[in-house]
């Protein structure tokens, strides 16, 4: 039989019977795209990991408060002024940036928004940013940058705004609109929708001496971990005392309230998580994969005996059983290059708008042309596997035999 015979031969057998080629295609997409969908969105949470820790650098240690906790058996610390000149004092360290985030209510033109003010010293907490219109906000020239996600006219800048926090009242001019991404350190935050102020302008217009986070550089990387165990040493043992308390429910004892890692151990903290979700990806993969198989061969074998009758006629009229093999062989292939082609594009076109993960991280999935081939061609091969079954079982059938059992 010649070759386009027996393609189109295939053609017409696939699709003469809808039900079981719906089937196939379904199966194949349902496999491909959910096996595309885990890893992209798996190589997308590292991906965000990576930028949104490692960014500040290797040489970078993260003091920051636990949150209002029980320490009945040991000291609360404050993570205040006079602790940031401790940190200052401790060796190999170059530079400390203090953090604070707080909640006020911010009047520009007479329109009043909610906002969530940080202030900083340094922008690089940030990352990636970009000044929009204007320029950057300092303390010499009293001001405030707006966040692009909330306020995007350039006729803001130059404006003088009031700022309610906590009832103090503090007027600045807007010098800038900013855009970065939202920022996320341990159980701290900056989001993207965030109002930024230099911090001395705060300390002076609140008496702050308290902050949410500490960044601090040290000299050369390989004392970050260093200088993360010297401020521990001196915070005491942050030990997790897990029982039951009177409402039956569980509690935890800090001996210390304030959480101390290196940006390097906080990305591998996060990074082991990910790699967890990846592994969990590749099980659910495979799972997929087998399942496909087995449906695929319950489709093909169902659909073969349906034609079985058809076939021995064929096999009467000079049809070989190679001929037969190769025609169930390219139906296969159909169902897989469509169900492949399908499955990928519905990934790739809705899955950005959903997360499979819960994670502090905002992410994007990552699509690769090499993870898009691998995972066609397996969608292609897991129906050609799915093809082997009804293939040997119709081959091996005599003429007379597959007549016979195509009129029981």
């Amino acid at each position: 039989m010649r070759v386009s015979d027996l393609f189109s031969l295939a053609f017409k057998s696939f699709f003469s019977s809808k039900v079981s080629s719906l089937l196939i295609i379904l199966v194949v997409a349902v496999s491909t795209g959910v096996s595309v969908t885990l890893v992209s969105q798996t190589a997308g949470l590292i991906n965000a990991v990576k930028q949104d820790v490692l960014y500040l650098g290797p040489n970078t240690v993260l003091v920051e408060s636990a949150g209002n906790i029980y320490v009945p058996n040991g000291h609360e610390i404050y993570l205040n002024s006079t602790l940031v000149s401790y940190f200052k004092k401790i060796p190999h360290v170059k530079e400390v940036y203090p953090v604070v985030s707080l909640s006020g209510t911010l009047n520009v033109l007479g329109y009043k928004e909610k906002v969530n003010v940080v202030g900083l010293s340094n922008y690089d907490i940030l990352g990636k940013y970009k000044v929009i219109y204007g320029k950057l906000a300092t303390s010499a020239n009293a001001g405030i940058m707006l966040p692009y996600s909330l306020f995007k006219s350039p006729s803001l800048v130059g404006k003088e705004v009031e700022l309610n926090v906590s009832g103090y009242i503090i007027r600045l001019k807007v010098t800038g609109i900013i855009n970065y991404s939202t920022v996320q350190l341990l159980q701290f935050s900056i989001s993207s929708k965030d109002a930024i102020v230099p911090l001395s302008i705060l300390q002076v217009a609140l008496n702050l001496s308290q902050y949410n986070l500490v960044v601090i550089k040290v000299d050369n990387p390989k004392y970050d971990n260093y200088v993360a165990s010297y401020i521990k040493t001196f915070l005491g043992p942050t030990v997790i005392v897990q029982g039951v308390g009177a409402q039956g429910v569980s509690y935890a004892i800090y001996y210390s309230n304030l959480l101390v890692i290196s940006a390097e151990q906080l990305a591998q903290a996060y990074l082991k998580s990910a790699n967890i979700n990846e592994g969990f990806s590749q099980f659910i993969s495979v799972i997929a994969d087998v399942i496909s198989i087995a449906s695929i061969t319950l489709v093909l074998t169902l659909s073969t005996f349906g034609q079985i009758k058809d076939l021995g006629i064929f096999r009467t009229l000079g049809m070989k059983r190679r001929d037969i093999a190769l025609e169930k062989f390219v139906e296969a292939l159909y169902g897989g290059l469509i169900g492949s082609a399908l499955g990928i594009t519905l990934s790739v076109l809705f899955g950005s708008y959903f997360h499979l993960f819960s994670s502090a991280f905002s992410y994007t999935p990552i699509y690769s042309r090499g993870t898009l081939l691998e995972f066609f061609s397996l969608g292609v091969l897991t129906a050609i596997l799915g093809s082997i079954y009804p293939i040997v079982w119709v081959i091996r059938l005599t003429p007379v035999e597959t007549i016979r059992r195509g009129e029981l």
